[in-house]
């Protein structure tokens, strides 16, 4: 399921410039339809396990359109806009954090928080580099419960879906 993330980099509804109330009231609807999957699921299986790729981008989204973010100076060519290959005998600058990769026996250094390293060709990537939402990997574990009762799923006729803005909240 891609919903959230699609909420993250536009908005509620696609291509349009959506307050963070409706972008938030799109994204609760979409875990509705998580926890109706999750309930189908353990009518067929003992257990449901939930994961993400990544926690939402939406930060680095608004750090990026309020100009929070910087391209760092990089002498050679990363392998990403958020990543490269520590440069042997090199110090690492203080917006960088080093990661080191055992398989490989290769050490990356990862751009601290929405700055990104100056990289060439392809789309500009928005997605933080050692950021909390790029660090975190939700996992949920769902087990049935000891009932003989199927659970029961929420009356959709019944929801009711409010948006309260105020002007002094910002996210």
């Amino acid at each position: 399921m891609r919903e959230i993330d699609n909420i993250s980099h536009d908005g509620a509804a696609k291509h349009e410039n959506c307050s963070p109330s409706q972008n938030i009231a799109a994204t609760l609807a979409v875990f509705e339809d998580i926890a109706n999957r999750v309930a189908t699921g353990l009518t067929s299986y003992e257990r449901v396990v939930l994961t993400a790729d990544h926690g939402s981008s939406r930060l680095a989204v608004l750090a990026r359109e309020k100009g929070l973010d910087e391209t760092l100076q990089w002498s050679e060519e990363p392998r990403d806009w958020r990543y490269a290959v520590a440069p042997p005998n090199a110090e690492r600058p203080p917006e960088l954090e080093p990661s080191y990769n055992a398989e490989n026996n290769v050490t990356y250094w990862v751009v601290r928080g929405y700055n990104r390293l100056p990289k060439k060709g392809g789309k500009l990537s928005v997605h933080g580099g050692a950021t909390l939402e790029e660090r975190l990997v939700p996992i949920i574990v769902f087990s049935k419960a000891k009932s003989d009762r199927a659970p029961k799923l929420p009356d959709k006729q019944k929801t009711v879906e409010q948006l309260v803005e105020k002007a002094d909240f910002d996210i």
